[in-house]
């Protein structure tokens, strides 16, 4: 770049009043060359074809240093005043916020290090288009106010110090803010601060005191409101302090009866009873309060999606999917809503028209704090090609047309919905479709847009609490159909019952064969016995169960990758015979009606042990045959059968599940089944601290059942070994410093309070207890120490109110 600069005959002009930021870092190669970093602000003196000589103000320190730099690494403005207090400020949050980046690296904290580094990457793409001369006045003053938002949000999350801004979003400070009004600026963000921090427990204890019966008590009435912003006033602030938690858990019941609909409003009035204690009673809220704190940490959270418009013309049928992708984990968390359109754009059914809308459930705190986005794939049922001049046969394939994505941290508020119109992208290569989200999500500037599409206009409310309170203080979500997550929320109850198993058909590889060209293929999916009947109504895609699934069709491509999710719900009686089976075919542009698979795959669902199959990606083979779908597990039976696997093919099949009837762990399996089992069960208790965590947790309810039923049939000759597996799952609860289930310890507590019933495992458990405290180690009894508490529960489980 330097020997470019030597040589060229350019001359140096003047140039007057112009001032640039450096929106590159440069490292000086060259005589007279300066350093720029991202931020600086340059007083331009000179100007070459590709070259500036100017005065560098360093973003850091100040410092100012004259040379010459490449014209594109920054961005000129007209005059000096052309900066303004929101740009300064984001310019410096960039640089600290990049030294705190480095800092979390170094001592890796890599939770706060992804948190910054999303945040930072957002703002310097703020940053860019805020000082492009490209965009007009009324979308920088609009970015502007982003900005500041993102900037106070950024520091809460990271526990920065807060600012106080005046009117105009500048940092108030002495010499533009009065010395009162600053005091009470301060005051007010402090007290904001604090408000918020009550409100939410408030919230949350409302939540879960509303299935309670309320307390009554006599005296006066005061009422005491909350504004629209949620944030409880000042003066009822003031007087919280501590107190009786059951007369504030009484008056925070009587509350929630009166609480208005968060979806169609924000203002809520609490009214306190008084009564001759009416001092502590309105001094117990804090205490109440702060427990509710621990019990409002999992608790779940909503996303209401209301689909208002599709404003782009497809021409045929189209598909909409909308998940939820996280992307700080690479991965979609929910399962996809569907919506079908006709050719002219309008639902199916008339009666669905302004009833489009679905609610994500179970969505929990900690990832609302990740990356996450609202995705739409839109699939085209139509021609296999639209500007083709062949005539098209009659049958439809499903086709992929484009997609949109919607960041949810910038489009979701608490109990007020908010709307936004998507832009649709497409992509010219088809191979990428399946990755098209991420494309978006990392640079939409290298993507098209579909032509005179003008997006998809959404509504969304985040709702937080438990689902039924939701429902019941939403009416109109009892008809709105509930999107589940790909996976389990953070604490599952005894009495929780759910038995999905997905699979995501991942990617193929198919051979050409004799063909001139590559194969468009299409994968159908069928669930089926080993006799080869058909499990009617056991797939599940976006909007209804059906018997027979169809993948998207590429168009020429033999190396397809799909990223399709499928649901298969099947009852527990035929689940050890069932398979998946997948018919693969080729279409053509102009067939009248579907040809033969030219292979097939199959995957059985469970193990000979019982157990499930395992969570991963299955590479499945390809059998040659010319047997239909409906014969072909039977045929793989026949000795006679001439199937075989055609060489370097391979169907990729991902399997997830989601379930709390059946397990893919043999040990957890043989412990439920332990009155069925005729091994020795000392083995199989021995084995048990072994088994994956997570898979005791979902079935902690039938495991508890099962121990205490071996100890009542004496099924082992120790009952220390029971005893040791018992405290071990206790431990799992309980153990806050070593755990990381101690969110699961209401699950313990509700399984003891209503569900266990064993009249005689007490006294077979209080004589282990009394025997291991004499052998073990120091270690061992603090463990068994600290399951004392929920013993002596489960031996008078009457006592405490219980």
């Amino acid at each position: 770049m330097s020997r470019l600069f030597i040589n060229s005959v350019s001359t140096w002009k003047p140039v007057h009043d112009t001032v640039a930021t450096a929106i590159y870092s440069y490292s000086p190669s060259g005589e007279n060359q300066v350093a720029l970093r991202v931020g600086d602000s340059i007083k331009i003196e000179e100007k070459s074809s590709e070259w500036y000589r100017g005065v560098v103000v360093s973003v850091i320190d100040g410092t100012q240093q004259r040379g010459i730099f490449p014209a594109s690494y920054v961005v000129v403005r007209n005059t000096q005043h052309d900066f303004d207090v929101v740009t300064n400020e984001l310019t410096q949050v960039i640089r600290e916020w990049g030294m705190l980046l480095l800092t979390y690296f170094k001592e890796r904290r890599i939770s706060e290090y992804k948190i910054m580094k999303d945040r930072l990457s957002l703002l310097l793409d703020w940053h860019s288009k805020i000082l492009s001369t490209s965009i007009t006045l009324e979308v920088r003053e609009m970015l502007k106010g982003k900005v500041i938002s993102k900037i106070e949000e950024g520091r809460r999350l990271m526990g920065l110090d807060m600012i106080v801004r005046t009117p105009s979003g500048e940092p108030a400070h002495e010499n533009n803010t009065g010395i009162i009004q600053l005091y009470r600026m301060h005051q007010e963000l402090d007290t904001s601060k604090t408000s918020n921090y009550i409100q939410r427990s408030i919230n949350q204890t409302f939540s879960s005191g509303n299935n309670s019966k309320s307390d009554t008590t006599s005296g006066g009435k005061m009422d005491a409101k909350l504004g629209q912003s949620g944030e409880m006033s000042p003066q009822l602030a003031a007087q919280f302090g501590s107190g009786s938690g059951a007369n504030n858990l009484m008056l925070m019941k009587k509350a929630a009866n009166i609480r208005a609909n968060p979806m169609r409003r924000s203002m809520m009035v609490l009214r306190r009873e008084t009564s001759e204690s009416g001092s502590n009673v309105t001094s117990s809220i804090a205490a109440a309060a702060a427990a509710a704190t621990t019990a409002s940490t999992h608790m779940p959270n909503h996303i209401f999606l209301d689909l208002k418009i599709f404003m782009c013309s497809v021409g045929e049928q189209t598909e909409l999917f909308f998940s939820i992708y996280n992307k700080t984990e690479g991965k979609f968390i929910t399962e996809e809503y569907q919506v079908g359109l006709t050719a002219q754009g309008m639902p199916h059914d008339i009666d669905k028209i302004g009833k489009l809308s679905t609610l994500f459930i179970d969505i929990s705190k900690k990832e609302l704090q990740m990356d996450l986005y609202l995705v739409c794939r839109l699939i085209r049922k139509g021609k296999m090609l639209t500007e083709s001049s062949k005539k098209a046969g009659p049958l439809l394939y499903r086709r992929p047309f484009g997609c949109s994505v919607l960041r949810i941290e910038d489009a979701i508020t608490v109990g007020k919905e908010m709307e936004h119109t998507i832009p649709i992208y497409t992509s010219n290569q088809e191979s990428t479709f399946a990755l098209l989200h991420e494309m978006i999500i990392k640079n939409p500037g290298n993507l098209q847009q579909v032509p005179k599409a003008k997006g998809i206009c959404v509504g969304m409310t985040l709702l937080p609490g438990e689902l039924k309170q939701v429902i019941k203080e939403n009416p109109v979500l009892e008809e709105v159909s509930v999107t589940n997550k790909l996976g389990f929320p953070e604490v599952i109850y005894p009495g929780d019952q759910r038995n999905d198993l997905f699979f995501t058909i991942e990617s193929g590889e198919y051979s050409q064969d004799r063909k001139t060209s590559a194969k468009n293929v299409e994968i159908i999916v069928q669930a089926r016995l080993e006799n080869g009947d058909l499990v009617k109504d056991c797939l599940f895609n976006g909007d209804k169960h059906r018997s027979e699934y169809k993948s998207v069709v590429f168009y020429h491509s033999n190396q397809p990758h799909w990223s399709e999710t499928v649901r298969v719900n099947v009852p527990l009686s035929i689940l050890e015979q069932v398979y998946l089976v997948f018919a693969i075919r080729h279409c053509t542009t102009s067939e009248t009606k579907e040809k033969v698979p030219f292979a097939m795959s199959y995957l059985k669902l469970t193990n000979p042990d019982g157990t499930v199959i395992g969570n991963k990606t299955h590479s499945l083979c390809t059998y040659k045959t010319t047997k239909t779908i409906e014969e072909f597990l039977p045929s793989l039976k026949d000795p006679s059968n001439k199937a075989a696997i055609r060489k370097g093919e391979f169907t990729k099949i991902k399997i997830l599940l989601c379930s709390t009837m059946c397990t893919q762990n043999l040990s957890l399996l043989t412990l439920l089944k332990w009155d069925q089992y005729t091994g020795d069960l000392g083995d199989v208790l021995n084995r048990f601290t072994f088994v994956d965590q997570i898979e005791i947790i979902k079935f902690m309810q039938e495991t508890f059942n099962a121990l205490f039923a071996i100890l009542e049939a004496k099924k082992v000759n120790d009952p220390d070994l029971v005893f040791n597996v018992i405290t071990w799952i206790i431990g799992l609860l309980v153990d806050e410093k070593t755990s990381r289930y101690t969110n699961f310890r209401p699950v313990l507590d509700r399984y003891i309070e209503k569900h266990f019933s064993s009249s005689v495992a007490h006294s077979l458990l209080i004589g282990a207890f009394r025997d291991c405290t004499s052998i073990h180690r120091l270690g061992a009894i603090r463990r068994d120490t600290e399951a004392v508490e929920h013993g002596e529960d489960e031996r008078h489980p009457q006592a405490g109110g219980r």
